[in-house]
């Protein structure tokens, strides 16, 4: 379960807006490649629901599952579309079915979880040959002072996912120098593509 804590946190800095809302990720689109039409999508940790947002307008079923209850409000209240759902849950814990998911996208979000449960759960709420594409950050570099925070390490990553098959791995850097409220820095981000 997560902590009253970071469900705080992520509550405050919704509630002061983040960078990344708006416009859908450019791995959201990357995942389209693997779907088919009316498939059903887990948007895990979808924040105030851009990407959900965005598949649903393409016609897929969307469950948005975030801890931050601002973030969830927010995106209720961002439009109304039938086949767009979105619940306040954890990746540690789903409230879904045993294969019920056809996709599941999880973009920054696991390595503040227990990756272990969260691992299992999304194996669990997958359909056998479903996708998996999950963004994990690698590290912070920041730009001002030469600094770098590792976050997570790769092999330990593709470890704690071994129940699946890699489809694709990619690794590359994204800059975070627009970022509100944070010092100016660059990620180095590893994308799993998985199935069942």
């Amino acid at each position: 379960m997560k902590s009253k804590r970071a469900v705080e946190i992520w509550n405050e800095r919704y509630k002061e807006g983040v960078h990344w809302e708006g416009l859908p990720s450019r791995e959201i689109v990357e995942l389209e490649k693997y779907l088919k039409k009316k498939d059903k999508i887990l948007d895990l940790g979808c924040g105030s629901g851009r990407n959900s947002i965005y598949l649903a307008r393409k016609g897929y079923e969307v469950w948005g599952v975030d801890i931050s209850e601002i973030a969830i409000e927010k995106a209720k209240h961002a439009e109304k579309i039938k086949n767009l759902n979105f619940s306040v849950g954890n990746s540690e814990c789903l409230e879904f079915n045993e294969s019920f998911f056809d996709a599941v996208y999880c973009n920054a979000v696991l390595h503040f979880t227990n990756m272990r449960k969260s691992a299992s759960e999304i194996f669990r709420v997958l359909k056998n040959d479903g996708i998996a594409y999950l963004s994990f950050l690698l590290n912070m570099k920041y730009t001002e002072k030469p600094q770098t925070i590792n976050i997570s390490k790769r092999e330990d990553l593709i470890k704690t996912f071994d129940k699946f098959r890699i489809i694709k791995k990619r690794e590359y850097e994204v800059d975070d120098t627009r970022a509100k409220n944070e010092e100016p820095h660059k990620h180095d981000i590893l994308d799993l593509i998985l199935t069942k």
